[in-house]
């Protein structure tokens, strides 16, 4: 945007970064709350829907409805809102995204992600730019799988996604 990189995701700001400066969009404002609500008229979903639609198999592959794939993809904030997500810098180098603040009973957790897992790529797509993330982000109810490569406590792990 404009220059800026999105730095940090919260569940209320994006964080932008310029020439080591930072500033923030604000997400959900009053005067806008279509856009950070989960949206079950859109896809048939609701927000509870997704806890009976998502089944972890094992710690490396999950299943997800389409339905509930589609009203997470409708809504970003329902995803954002689950966690801190912030690109991780090795150097020079954005090497992924850090999670923090996985609540229980988020969206995340039932994705079986962690906190502190550091996701590297989904479907191969290095997670090395942020511009990359909205990308995958809007193509995700369309795909019918999907991998997500990640480091948990240093070691390398793959969960795959099955969108049925």
């Amino acid at each position: 945007v404009d220059g800026h990189v999105v730095d940090e995701i919260t569940s209320t700001r994006v964080w932008l970064e310029k020439d080591g400066r930072r500033c923030f969009m604000q997400m959900g404002s009053a005067s806008n709350t279509k856009g950070a609500s989960f949206a079950p008229e859109e896809t048939g979903a609701s927000a509870t829907d997704w806890k009976t639609q998502i089944r972890r198999l094992n710690d490396g592959e999950v299943v997800i409805e389409r339905a509930a794939a589609e009203a997470i993809a409708a809504s970003p904030a329902t995803l954002v809102g689950a966690a801190r997500m912030r690109h991780e810098r090795q150097g020079d180098r954005t090497v992924g995204l850090r999670l923090s603040r996985v609540r229980r009973g988020s969206l995340l957790d039932a994705l079986g992600l962690k906190n502190g897992d550091r996701l590297e790529s989904i479907n191969g797509q290095a997670l090395d730019d942020p511009g990359k993330v909205m990308a995958l982000y809007e193509r995700f109810a369309k795909l019918d799988r999907w991998t997500v490569r990640l480091v948990r406590n240093g070691a390398p792990r793959t969960i795959a996604y099955r969108i049925r």
